[in-house]
């Protein structure tokens, strides 16, 4: 093996001396080659390259305009998405409260007086309102933290500035957010917070209008007790309202709507606040009976809640329910009518009991007819 390797490199010696000039003949021929080889390499990759980057411009462009085309070109009030409200009703049908407002008639900038007009558009920048009118056109979409969403909103407030004027975008403004969260619209802000529409306010009070703040999607953490709101049973509801803005908050801010239909009776309702009002002109202080909830225990359903003050605070009157696995709650649906919850109504005979709340206890007094 020895000898073979020994005559192998004396062959390779003797090559290269007696023919030097072939050998670097070939290396240099081997080396343009190669040149040659990788230059076409580099053009055939970067030609590749070109149409690769060709390719992908064009099905960005494409997915774009596609994505331009489906997106929303609202231009008047009909072509926003309809967001419904949110009704609480006592156990007869008979409308509670309102705690989502929702605007069935827009408002025309015209039709104001031309000081509140001046008022709104010195005010209202558009730069504010056009990603207010954007999301409120996108309510409607389920992943908002999407790329997606993203260009769509950016799409969509293209449009919106292309396809409306100064003055429509106004008009948008006035009807399409939720001022405060909790009314649609700023009529009905109006309506809610200076009890009168908006064609008759005065000017310093669309100038306290116009700094409200908007949202696109109505909110029950910002629902609160003005001194216009027409509110029956205004404390089982407001207990009531502390539970349903922790459970249907999708429900409500997705704008499906929420239909309440409690246990609350107005009549009985009217019936004992009135006999507490009586009573308290007539009683000395420490004699009064501060509250009345009349219960129907067969059916562990609360039928009036009666106060005169802020006796029955909500964590008194949490821990009533609680102790007395009380409820104030009949069914609850969206507006479609699809069911949310139900409570399984009892067979049994009515079991009346008022429970008076007097000097920070609740006394129970039963045979209430």
């Amino acid at each position: 093996m020895v000898k073979i390797l020994i005559r192998f490199f004396i062959a390779i010696g003797a090559g290269v001396l007696f023919f030097p000039r072939k050998i670097l003949a070939l290396f240099t021929e081997i080396v343009r080659l190669i040149n040659i080889y990788i230059g076409y390499i580099v053009m055939a990759f970067r030609l590749a390259l070109i149409v690769l980057i060709g390719v992908a411009l064009a099905y960005i462009s494409f997915r774009l305009y596609s994505l331009y085309e489906i997106t929303p070109a609202p231009r008047s009030f009909s072509d926003f998405p309809t967001t419904h409200p949110v009704h609480i009703y006592d156990r007869n049908g008979i409308l509670l409260y309102r705690p989502i407002r929702i605007n069935t008639s827009p408002t025309h900038i015209s039709a104001l007086p031309k000081d509140v007009q001046k008022t709104i558009a010195q005010q209202i920048k558009i730069r504010r309102v056009i990603p207010t009118l954007a999301d409120y056109a996108l309510k409607n979409e389920k992943d908002k933290e999407t790329l997606r969403y993203r260009l769509k909103l950016i799409m969509v407030s293209l449009k919106l500035r292309l396809n409306s004027s100064n003055q429509m975008l106004l008009e948008h403004y006035l009807n399409i957010p939720f001022y405060n969260g909790v009314a649609q619209g700023m009529d009905n802000a109006a309506l809610q917070l200076l009890n009168k529409h908006l064609a008759a306010v005065s000017r310093p009070e669309a100038l306290f209008l116009t700094q409200l703040p908007i949202s696109a999607r109505p909110s029950m953490k910002s629902v609160k007790s003005t001194p216009y709101d027409y509110k029956r049973a205004a404390v089982a509801i407001d207990f009531l309202l502390s539970g349903l803005k922790e459970k249907y908050v999708s429900s409500i801010e997705g704008g499906k709507g929420l239909l309440v239909y409690t246990t609350l009776d107005v009549q009985l309702q009217n019936i004992q606040q009135s006999s507490l009002i009586e009573q308290s002109v007539f009683c000395e202080k420490q004699d009064c009976d501060s509250g009345i909830i009349t219960a129907d225990l067969s059916a562990r359903e609360v039928l009036s809640v009666a106060t005169i003050g802020n006796h029955l605070s909500k964590v008194r009157l949490e821990r009533f329910y609680k102790e007395n696995s009380l409820t104030s709650v009949l069914r609850i649906t969206n507006a479609r009518g699809e069911s949310l919850y139900e409570k399984v109504n009892s067979v049994d005979e009515p079991h009346m009991v008022e429970y008076v709340f007097k000097n920070g206890k609740f006394i129970r007094r039963e045979g209430v007819s």
